[in-house]
C-alpha cells in the first residue's frame, strides 16, 4: 500500500533485505569515504573531486546506474582496472569480487557480449548507445535549464 503511494508521488521505491544503512546510505557513503580518502592522502582538492563527480561520472549515473555501467566498460575491462587498483593501492576493497570472475570465466562481459549483470538484445549494437547517449542528453540538458 505505501509502496504503491509513493510511486503515485513519482517516489521509486525499491524493496530489499533488510541491511545497515539501507541501500542509498552505504552507497553514497562508500562514494563520500573514498573522496575525503583523497583529500586526506593529498591526492586532490574537495574542489577537484566535487568537479570531477559532478561533471563525470555523477552526469551518467543520472541514466545508467553503477552496475549497469560496469556492462557498459565490459566486466573483463573492470576486472583488470580493479586488479590494477588492488596492486598499486594494497586496498583489499579493490579486489576483483568473486562475481565479476565468474562473469569473465563464463564470457559474460557486458554489453559487448550481449550479457553481463544484464541482458542486451543486440550485443555490441549502436541501439544500446544511443538510447544510453539520449539520456545523457536529457540530464545534461536539465542541468543547464536550472
Amino acid at each position: 500500500m505505501i509502496f504503491e503511494l509513493l510511486k503515485t508521488v513519482g517516489k521509486h521505491p525499491v524493496l530489499c533485505k533488510d541491511s545497515p544503512g539501507f541501500i542509498h546510505n552505504y552507497l553514497q557513503f562508500a562514494l563520500i569515504n573514498a573522496a575525503l580518502t583523497l583529500i586526506k592522502q593529498e591526492v586532490a582538492s574537495p574542489e577537484d573531486i566535487d568537479s570531477v563527480v559532478r561533471n563525470g561520472f555523477g552526469l551518467r549515473l543520472a541514466s545508467v546506474g553503477p552496475i549497469q555501467f560496469l556492462d557498459m566498460c565490459g566486466l573483463d575491462t573492470v576486472q583488470n582496472v580493479l586488479k590494477y587498483l588492488h596492486e598499486t593501492t594494497g586496498n583489499a576493497g579493490y579486489e576483483p569480487p568473486n562475481i565479476i570472475k565468474e562473469k569473465v570465466d563464463k564470457g559474460e562481459l557486458g554489453v559487448k557480449t550481449g550479457k553481463g549483470f544484464y541482458n542486451y538484445e543486440k550485443p555490441g549494437s549502436d541501439d544500446f548507445w544511443e538510447q544510453t547517449n539520449r539520456k545523457i542528453i536529457k540530464t545534461l540538458k536539465a542541468f543547464k535549464e536550472t
